[in-house]
């Protein structure tokens, strides 16, 4: 009599645990809110698809990074580099069409991070930081600037910035920096 007593408690918990989701999809569904709200977006539908396995880094490979850089010979050159760590650049040569590269191409080829030069001319690189936190927060950001401007790159920071960058920098700092914000960060990258 007990032991039937407790297999129809077993049965009934079953049966509420199997009319209930998967706790993986619940645990997706929380995360994703709690990170972007309840706006519909390319980046939800992705994120809400995704598996959430922890074992599993994504890779240079499948990200997609956007450069704005006024120089053209740092803007070369940092594309080279992060073409020979795997990523996939677009570059833009001034913060507003930069940022109007993120919105147009946000639910088609979003990006995945963000190298940003602080001055840059039309829309500087601190106005492009304060731009991105607002509209893009979970999209991470590499600030970069000479020596001469390290309060304004801790400002950048302030605003946001998950790393900076004096430049000329050294390929292995660089290599580091990228590795650190563009891949070994958790949280959604479209």
């Amino acid at each position: 009599m007990a032991g039937e007593s407790s297999r129809r408690k077993r049965h009934h918990r079953y049966k509420v645990l199997s009319s209930q989701p998967p706790l993986t999809t619940v645990i997706k569904r929380r995360f994703t809110i709690a990170a972007f709200g309840r706006f519909p977006t390319a980046l939800h539908h992705h994120m809400t698809n995704q598996s959430i396995h922890k074992d599993t880094k994504p890779s240079a490979h499948s990200r997609r990074l956007l450069v704005i850089d006024r120089e053209d010979e740092s803007r070369q050159s940092l594309c080279a580099q992060l073409r020979s760590f795997g990523f996939e650049v677009a570059v833009e040569k001034d913060g507003m069409s930069g940022l109007s590269r993120l919105v147009n191409e946000w639910n088609t080829a979003p990006f995945h991070g963000m190298l940003v030069e602080l001055h840059v001319p039309v829309l500087g690189g601190l106005a492009v930081l304060q731009e991105m936190s607002e509209r893009f927060p979970t999209v991470p950001v590499i600030a970069m600037s000479d020596a001469t401007h390290v309060a304004k790159l801790r400002q950048a920071v302030n605003l946001g910035a998950k790393e900076y960058l004096i430049k000329p920098f050294d390929a292995e700092l660089f290599r580091r920096k990228c590795s650190s914000v563009f891949l070994e960060h958790d949280g959604p990258r479209q």
